[in-house]
């Protein structure tokens, strides 16, 4: 009878251990995905920032590369941008596809 009080006791305390450290990190998880999505759009502004360029004529095979075109920030930190987007934006002389880089400057 002791020893099935006893196990009742450990597996009960050993659930509520469990329950009590189990904690999941949601502040990270929301995050990565906001800063997933934010890369995704600046992505896309990137490639409307291009379409427009090329369709205007100031991107042509002449004048083949946009260099760190800003594309906004994600927080600012004492009135400074910090983890900043920029973009490279490349027409290829040979066939006229269009090739970007959006990074991350931190």
């Amino acid at each position: 009878m002791i020893a099935i009080i006893s196990s009742v006791i450990v597996i009960i305390s050993s659930i509520v251990v469990t329950l009590v450290s189990f904690n999941p990190n949601f502040h990270s998880m929301m995050e990565n995905d906001f800063k997933r999505s934010a890369f995704n759009n600046a992505y896309l502004y990137s490639w409307e920032i291009a379409q427009l360029k090329v369709r205007s004529g100031q991107l042509t095979n002449t004048k083949t590369k946009i260099n760190d075109l800003p594309l906004g920030y994600l927080t600012k930190k004492g009135g400074t941008e910090v983890q900043k987007f920029k973009t490279d934006i490349t027409l290829k002389p040979a066939d006229g596809s269009l090739t970007i880089i959006v990074e991350e400057d931190n």
